[in-house]
């Protein structure tokens, strides 16, 4: 007789015959754990010369960032000692004098942004500035009529100016600057009309001066 076949062994999984132990099914192999990238350092600020024009811009807006207005102002300030027209020192300075008050200063750190090597259009702005802070704020009419002068000689034209210059004199009663000034004007006109109208001026501010 042919040999009984060999009993099959047990699939993992599936009972086995009693008392025959079952082997254990197949595990998943476990997923190697990766450690995260790794994020390189953010690269360090570069040390400023505290006595730079960086170094004080930077000062500058960190204190006015965080609401410490006089450090930011004295560090503009700087700023300004070594460029006067700096943009950024010069606009926050302004607004802070203003809030301030301190028309003063302002009006001093208006002039020394109009020097001579500044653009006239930026010169004629910061000393009409100026020249309405002296009127106006400060009530220094030997200051605002040196500013109106100084406008006209740069900006012959400008008849706004003209206009408060001969206001101011007229209402300080300085009757011969008025004069000066009226006639000065006459000279630099072409037209005969207009010429006639300004020595027409002259000749009333004389009688007032008379009187």
């Amino acid at each position: 007789q042919a040999a009984a076949p060999a009993p099959s062994a047990p699939q993992p999984g599936y009972p086995s015959a009693p008392g025959v132990p079952v082997p254990p099914a197949p595990t998943a192999p476990t997923p190697e754990i990766q450690p995260p990238p790794q994020v390189p350092p953010a690269p360090a600020e570069p040390e400023l010369d505290p006595n730079s024009l960086e170094g004080l811009l930077h000062a500058a807006s960190k204190a006015s960032r965080e609401g410490r207005k006089p450090q930011a102002a004295d560090a503009y300030r700087r700023v300004l000692a070594m460029d006067p027209t700096h943009g950024e020192a010069l606009t926050w300075i302004e607004d802070f004098l203003r809030q301030r008050r301190k028309f003063g200063d302002l009006r001093g750190v208006l002039m020394a942004a109009a020097g001579e090597d500044v653009p006239v259009d930026d010169r004629l702005l910061r000393m009409r500035e100026a020249a309405e802070i002296c009127e106006q704020k400060l009530r220094a009419h030997d200051n605002a009529i040196a500013c109106y002068r100084q406008i006209l000689g740069l900006e012959p034209d400008d008849e706004e100016t003209r206009t408060s210059l001969e206001k101011l004199l007229e209402k300080q009663k300085r009757w011969d600057e008025l004069a000066s000034v009226l006639e000065a004007r006459a000279q630099q006109l072409d037209e005969a009309d207009a010429k006639v109208t300004y020595l027409e001026r002259v000749a009333q501010v004389h009688e007032k001066w008379r009187r």
